[in-house]
């Protein structure tokens, strides 16, 4: 999967060449490719500090401003490509990242379980315990089965940063995009078994529960929050980046909030995992299992 951008000068309106050749960016797995297709022809420009007017930045002929990654514009022989992702057209500029950004692979899976789960309540549509269903999602964080994220080529055991789409379809009202982290559990024993279990803060960046009409711009009054519960829904996944260690600078913020980060996030979860390796303990059969799927 990949797009292609041709550079022009947001000044002149003109292509961009290099030794008499159009100079064109070529982009590998993206969101932007699996929502639009691969009809959509796309064109990229800058900003010139202390230079570009707004005029300069809104249409060249063909080309229309869609969405932007700080001096980065996406432009498309389309307009508003991005009311079909994003209530305003301004979030293309705070959200643009999300659709352009290269992944490792963009995968579509079909009729897979999803459960949604308010990070902040544990509110799922009534399908576990507020209290369990905390304990699989954070801010950003959710959860992928290990068995899918074996299908998808992830590396064994390792969480990503994902991108992903769901497109409109039964029991979605609007595109939405999904972002944050994914680590690979045994997903087959929780609820009614589950492919997916996706935080409510990971979907919809960009929406604040409006809709417009693709076509004429004009606002309807529709549901597009997705709401917590249990879907069957085809999506679109990408591996933008696999969790790795860094050296990072850390403030006194960071350290202040460590003792009850671990105590609410990371400490319910090893507290968890020890009550269900506790209860196979005494079954060598059940052991082997549990360090097969894990």
């Amino acid at each position: 999967m990949s797009i292609a951008l041709e550079y022009f000068c947001t000044k002149t309106g003109k292509p961009i060449e290099v030794d008499g050749k159009p100079l064109i960016e070529t982009l590998e797995n993206t969101a932007a490719e699996y929502l639009y297709g691969s009809d959509v022809k796309w064109s990229i420009g800058i900003v010139y500090p202390g230079i570009s007017t707004e005029d300069d930045l809104t249409k060249h002929q063909d080309k229309y401003l869609q969405f932007s990654k700080k001096d980065r514009l996406y432009f498309s022989d389309q307009p508003r490509l991005q009311l079909q992702i994003f209530d305003e057209p301004h979030f293309g500029a705070a959200y643009g990242s999300l659709l352009f950004g290269e992944c490792e692979y963009f995968s579509e899976v079909k009729d897979i379980k999803v459960l949604i789960v308010d990070d902040e309540t544990g509110e799922c549509g009534g399908i576990l315990p507020e209290e369990q269903a905390l304990l699989l999602v954070g801010d950003g964080d959710g959860r992928i089965d290990h068995k899918l994220h074996k299908q998808l080529g992830n590396v064994p055991s390792t969480q990503f940063q994902v991108r992903g789409i769901i497109k409109s379809q039964e029991g979605i009202n609007a595109n939405q995009t999904i972002k944050g982290t994914l680590a690979p559990v045994n997903l087959s024993d929780i609820g009614n078994g589950y492919n997916l279990v996706l935080s409510k803060s990971q979907l919809g960046k960009g929406r604040k529960n409006k809709l417009y009409d693709e076509k004429t711009g004009i606002r309807i009054n529709r549901q597009t929050e997705v709401q917590p519960g249990e879907y069957i829904l085809t999506i679109g996944i990408g591996n933008r980046e696999n969790a790795r260690t860094v050296e990072a600078a850390t403030g006194a913020q960071y350290w202040v909030g460590l003792p009850k980060g671990a105590e609410n996030d990371a400490l319910p979860r090893i507290q968890q995992r020890l009550i269900e390796l506790d209860s196979i303990a005494n079954d060598p059969r059940k052991v082997a299992i549990d360090y097969i799927q894990w």
